[in-house]
């Protein structure tokens, strides 16, 4: 998260070496020794540490969020939304804020085109493969009432890769081991452009819905819920 605004940048500090020849320049002149202190003020550090920021050409405050290595930048950003209501409450009178750019709602918009391929079972074992948007979650009990079936659970993830053949982070809807009901969240039809999985992890094949729809003929339902 960032701020919209102009930030005022300090001058850098003057390293030693250029201390040093100012002071060599000033004892060469005639030979005397002269003390840098006596002609100029010699400090360590910015010329200036009040930077000024502007927002719509109105003095602001500005305030960072730095995602830390490990940290989930959609988790983070969740809950800097959410915290945010309590630290306006706190503000002074007279004082507002808002988050001006949040960059996580491009992730969100790219993972929404990734479709993930989940292996799930029926209340007979019988294994069905559901697509789904990447940042999306399958409703088992919407699932199940619309494909007819009393119960639909996810696979284990050993079970799930006997039935696709492909390792777990890597399952394609495409070539599976067993030939298995395909089941698609209708939304999907709606975007122009998805990203499969393509049999191995990190490899991702972009095509139209129409072409996946056409080659594997799924049985469209409405079962996702917010991630």
């Amino acid at each position: 998260m960032s701020g919209a605004g102009t930030l005022a940048k300090a001058e850098p500090a003057p390293d030693s070496g250029l201390i040093r020849k100012r002071f060599a320049e000033l004892r060469a002149q005639n030979g005397a020794f002269v003390r840098l202190g006596d002609v100029a003020n010699v400090t360590r550090g910015a010329e200036d540490y009040a930077p000024a920021v502007t927002f719509d050409g109105k003095s602001a405050v500005y305030i960072g969020i730095k995602v830390a290595p490990d940290a989930n930048v959609l988790e983070v950003a969740q809950r800097v939304h959410a915290a945010f209501p309590e630290i306006l409450a706190q503000m002074p009178n007279g004082i507002t804020g808002e988050i001006v750019y949040d960059g996580t709602k491009f992730i969100h918009s790219s993972i929404n085109e990734v479709v993930k391929t989940l292996v799930m079972e029926d209340e007979r074992a019988a294994p069905l493969v559901v697509l789904m948007h990447g940042d999306r979650k399958v409703s088992t009990k919407n699932l199940a009432r619309q494909a007819g079936r009393k119960r639909v659970e996810q696979c284990r993830p050993e079970v799930a890769q006997r039935h696709s053949g492909y390792q777990v982070g890597g399952t394609s809807p495409f070539g599976t081991r067993k030939a298995m009901p395909v089941f698609m969240e209708r939304s999907i039809l709606e975007l122009p452009r998805i990203y499969v999985n393509g049999g191995r992890r990190g490899f991702l094949v972009c095509l139209a819905p129409a072409e996946l729809v056409r080659v594997l003929a799924p049985q469209l339902v409405e079962v996702a819920l917010e991630d």
